[in-house]
């Protein structure tokens, strides 16, 4: 999956957003079996004193070029299983070697809060993703140990056993999809507007107008989601990043000031079940400008805990399928402990942790005086058996930061 990073629009003017990725060639490129291209970088950092990239300098590696930006989704996506590679071929002839566009301090600053591993290359005059018919990142470009083209793929196509032939000298391929073997678009994304043809993927972002959503649609947004597509209607842009980044609200953390804006958004991409989260991701980081990382930091949070046996409120189950909250009242039926914790954080606002340790499905019936917040601490242990009490855990959060005006 590719990214080709569009023009950036103010929220206030944003007139349709249309990426598309189409199996076919978009700029000339080097065939497997050419000569690599020079690497003509301005910089190189993480890499030791005096290294160099000529040709001549990496003979008898294999080279996996990475060409990617601190602002694309998809490509902060990837970082751990790249990192994983580097590491696992650290002590044999491989080099890898990540390549960006972007400033030195922004790539440096970057770091700073992420880890790349390998050597990282600055091509700010782009000569580099010129000389490899770059138009959409992440792509990847592996070369021979005897300087040649061998594949340009993706990340994710990055196997052992294609390194290990390629450190052997023999020749790899890899299969690729053909116009007349990609997956037809299903109905419903070709009735959003998807264009002629079988994309392998698509996203559009389209702003609505707030008062005719209100009038023509009643106001609710509406959802469909699916392994190979998303058609949102009616949503606003904090509701898209939890969906891009598959993070529920809680785990988010900004200081954007989300306004009112609605979007029409739909993306579909062909391949792995939700690949489409990782398009729709970088169309947003692109679009917004915006600065997504996640972190692991301390937080104050709610846990749910066991410490005797189930109450009268809570009993296992094996049918049934229902999850409600509201008014002093929650109750779900054949859902987990994960479920309950969910319950109870829309309930409180907080978010809620599960320790309980118990497995299996459950059945919950739970009321508390909805004049009195706080007494749902004390129902939750009365009638369910549990206890809910504030501690320090380390999080998994999305940082979103540095958006364009207001959101």
């Amino acid at each position: 999956m590719s990214f080709v990073r569009s023009r950036r629009f103010r929220c206030g003017c944003l007139p349709l957003m249309l990426f598309t990725l189409l199996p076919c060639g978009l700029r000339a490129a080097p065939r497997a079996g050419d000569p690599a291209p020079a690497l003509d970088l301005e910089r190189l950092l993480q890499a030791p004193d005096g290294a160099s990239v000529s040709w001549d300098a990496l003979r008898g590696n294999v080279v996996v070029l990475e060409f990617w930006a601190t602002w694309c989704g998809p490509c902060i996506t990837g970082l751990p299983l790249f990192n994983e590679k580097v590491q696992q071929f650290a002590d044999r002839p491989v080099r890898f070697i990540s390549i960006s566009d972007e400033a030195p301090d922004v790539v440096q600053a970057f770091l700073g809060q992420r880890a790349l591993e390998g050597w990282i290359g600055i091509d700010t005059d782009r000569s580099v993703f010129e000389g490899y018919g770059i138009g959409g990142i992440p792509t990847t470009i592996i070369v021979d140990p005897e300087g040649r083209v061998a594949l340009r793929t993706s990340p994710r196509q990055i196997t052992d056993s294609l390194l290990a032939a390629l450190i052997e000298g023999r020749k790899v391929t890899l299969e690729t999809p053909e116009a007349g073997s990609v997956p037809a678009v299903p109905d419903a994304v070709r009735e959003a507007g998807v264009p002629a043809g079988n994309p392998l993927y698509n996203v559009s972002i389209v702003p609505v107008d707030i008062r005719e959503h209100a009038t023509k649609r009643g106001g609710k947004p509406a959802q469909d989601v699916q392994p190979t597509y998303l058609i949102a209607k009616g949503v606003t842009l904090r509701t898209l990043i939890e969906m891009a980044w598959d993070v529920p609200r809680s785990a988010i953390e900004t200081g954007i000031a989300w306004g009112p804006q609605l979007f029409d958004v739909t993306a579909y991409a062909a391949g792995r079940p939700y690949a489409w989260r990782a398009a729709l991701a970088g169309a947003l980081v692109s679009t917004f400008e915006l600065d997504v990382r996640r972190v692991a930091q301390p937080r104050q949070v709610l846990v749910l805990t066991a410490p005797r046996a189930a109450g009268p409120g809570l009993t296992p189950s094996s049918a049934g399928d229902h999850m409600s909250t509201g008014g002093g009242r929650l109750g779900m039926q054949n859902k987990s402990m994960d479920d309950l914790a969910q319950l109870v954080a829309l309930s409180t606002r907080q978010r809620v942790i599960n320790e309980t340790g118990l497995a299996g499905n459950w059945n919950c019936e739970l009321t508390w005086d909805r004049l009195r917040p706080e007494s749902i601490y004390e129902e939750i242990e009365g009638q369910l058996g549990l206890r809910l009490e504030r501690a320090t855990r380390e999080l998994d959060l999305l940082l979103v930061e540095r958006a364009v005006g207001d959101l």
